[in-house]
């Protein structure tokens, strides 16, 4: 057995020590992706390779698309939204709501491409990409991952 430290100082170490012994299981397990397809940390590296400022995308509630992971928000003042599926039929019922989604609101500019079962959205609601360049861009770069 290992003789214990004594003296003023032991408890904030040991302290420390037992909540570091506590949060890095949760740390290191803060999400799940889906195996087998892009994980949506991989499409926000390779939008951010390609000049792109990811920081307004935010992890969101996958059950609204039947996701079992999801990013949203703006890139470049688009409306961007990834998600990752354990099923190609949830990934189609998804791809369907979406597309229903932008039908209800008038949306002129928009595109669902899909890179096995991880689905890639982006909206042009208000018309930010004229040129399509952007989105362009975005698109290449998720057809790109493996």
């Amino acid at each position: 057995m290992t003789p214990r430290a004594k003296g003023p100082g032991t408890m904030p170490v040991l302290a420390a020590r037992w909540t570091l012994c506590l949060l890095l299981p949760l740390l290191a397990c803060r999400h799940s992706h889906v195996s087998g397809t892009a994980s949506t940390d991989a499409v926000l590296d390779a939008f951010k390779g390609g000049g792109f400022d990811v920081t307004q995308m935010n992890v969101v509630d996958a059950d609204t698309w039947a996701a079992d992971h999801c990013v949203s928000g703006k890139i470049s003042e688009l409306d961007v939204l990834v998600c990752e599926f354990k099923s190609d039929e949830a990934l189609a019922g998804a791809e369907t709501d979406v597309r229903h989604a932008w039908d209800t609101v008038n949306v002129d500019t928009a595109v669902v491409l899909h890179n096995g079962r991880t689905m890639l959205t982006i909206a042009d609601r208000a018309k930010q990409d004229p040129s399509g360049r952007a989105i362009a861009r975005m698109l290449n770069a998720f057809r790109a991952l493996p």
